[in-house]
């Protein structure tokens, strides 16, 4: 595999990854994501989305680094449609179902 070349890992789970939608008094969008334990804001929308997407990817290349990815999609009964390639960490783009409803 060429260094920087991106590969997408699909993730399966029993579930949608929920996340939380909401729009601050200051105007900013923010979304929580209890079964992970994260939160983001953004601008838009749009932005707060693509903000949650990155940063179930971000925890998915920093755990596949680490080398306890196996590990924490085993205890959440996730796992890969495919084996993950042998490739550097920050090639890997992980797909993960997520739902985003107000909240």
């Amino acid at each position: 595999m060429v260094a920087g070349s991106q590969v997408n890992v699909v993730v399966e789970t029993p579930f949608y990854v929920g996340w939380r939608v909401s729009l601050t008094d200051a105007g900013w969008w923010e979304a929580v994501c209890d079964k992970l334990g994260l939160m983001v804001s953004g601008r838009t929308h749009a932005q707060v989305v693509a903000a949650a997407l990155e940063t179930v990817n971000r925890l998915l290349q920093d755990l596949h680094a680490g080398g306890e990815l196996d590990t924490f999609l085993t205890q959440r009964g996730w796992r890969t449609r495919a084996p993950i390639p042998d490739a550097p960490s920050e090639d890997l783009i992980f797909q993960v179902p997520c739902t985003f409803e107000p909240g």
